[in-house]
């Protein structure tokens, strides 16, 4: 579907601001029977965001989450499934799911893919492994994998999914493929090009093709693996959401006082590290904080133990001056680490 069909284009007296949707496009799309999805949705609902960031924090994995509204007696989508697993919260409405196994084990992709005629077949013939209505309350999860099609009553219906984005050898594997193209000698057949014409000559790119995974192998077997380590350790955290800040209410005089009760917000960290000479990184994605001792024990003993109950900067003052552990304070504050309680 294209965005004219539901964009409402350049519209009101600022123009250069577009991509708005028309709620009349929209209305007129879901009376037809469609869909509303909506990606994306932590960058719009604060509540979301947490919760996406909270599931992170638990799992290790990358969450995402999206809506979908669909209108009565309609089905959403036909057959597919999907690259993630996903918990399906019911919000509104009821909807009818229908889920067979999974014909291809782990699959890797990044859009749903829809069933063959094979698989088509093969459900005419079969009962589904499950089939369920959801009631508003109701939770489903959703293997990787799984097929599914859900339709809905004479009732719209509205769900919402939290979507485990798994990250797999595959992505490994492109990963190392990705460090042959560095600009060093060892790597150089790979930048050759290929013989003029093999794209008539099918004989010889299967030669030429034999000869790359040879020299693969060759290469990956003794290879340093630690700048491709390094470097998809990077990657990966851009994958996780970054906390939410409050860059104003952090920046004033008055937000934190000696005593101004704060909490731990522990998720917004995707890791923390101690350094050999004792200090704190503090890793959340798009950026980084190190704490030095003697803070940095009292602050991964907060962030460790993940109590969700309020402190002061008053308790850090055991082992820091009053202008220093309300400073520090400031710091978690703006990098997101903390808020008021």
């Amino acid at each position: 579907m294209g965005e004219s069909e539901f964009s409402a284009g350049d519209e009101g007296a600022d123009r250069n601001i577009g991509g708005s949707v028309s709620a009349r496009k929209i209305g007129s799309l879901l009376a037809s029977g469609a869909t509303l999805q909506v990606n994306q949705l932590p960058r719009m609902w604060a509540p979301v965001a947490r919760f996406c960031r909270r599931l992170s924090f638990e799992t290790g994995l990358p969450v995402d989450s999206r809506l979908h509204l669909t209108p009565p007696s309609s089905w959403s989508f036909p057959y597919h499934y999907d690259g993630f697993s996903a918990f399906i919260v019911q919000l509104s409405g009821s909807k009818a799911w229908d889920l067979y196994s999974p014909e291809l084990e782990n699959p890797v992709v990044r859009d749903g893919v829809r069933a063959g005629k094979e698989a088509l077949d093969r459900f005419e013939q079969e009962d589904p492994t499950l089939s369920v209505t959801l009631s508003p309350g109701d939770v489903l999860w959703m293997p990787r994998g799984w097929f599914h099609k859900v339709s809905t009553d004479d009732q719209p219906s509205l769900h919402i999914n939290f979507e485990f984005w798994p990250i797999t050898r595959y992505w490994l594997a492109q990963q190392l493929l990705q460090h042959l193209g560095e600009p060093v000698d060892e790597f150089s057949n790979f930048r050759r090009a290929l013989p003029p014409g093999i794209a008539r000559d099918r004989e010889k790119l299967a030669a030429v093709t034999s000869e790359v995974a040879l020299e693969m192998s060759r290469v990956l077997a003794d290879m340093s693996t630690d700048p491709v380590s390094v470097r998809s350790m990077a990657e990966i955290r851009k994958m996780f959401r970054s906390p939410i800040l409050a860059p104003a209410v952090s920046l004033s005089p008055t937000a934190v006082g000696v005593d101004t009760p704060v909490v731990m917000v522990s998720e917004s960290a995707i890791s923390v590290e101690r350094a050999a000479e004792g200090s704190l990184k503090m890793d959340f994605g798009d950026s980084t904080l190190l704490i030095k001792e003697p803070a940095a024990t009292l602050i991964g003993n907060l962030w460790k133990s993940d109590s969700g109950q309020p402190w002061s900067a008053r308790m850090l003052m055991s082992d820091l001056s009053e202008g220093v552990a309300v400073g520090l304070v400031r710091r978690l504050m703006r990098a997101g680490l903390v808020c008021h309680a």
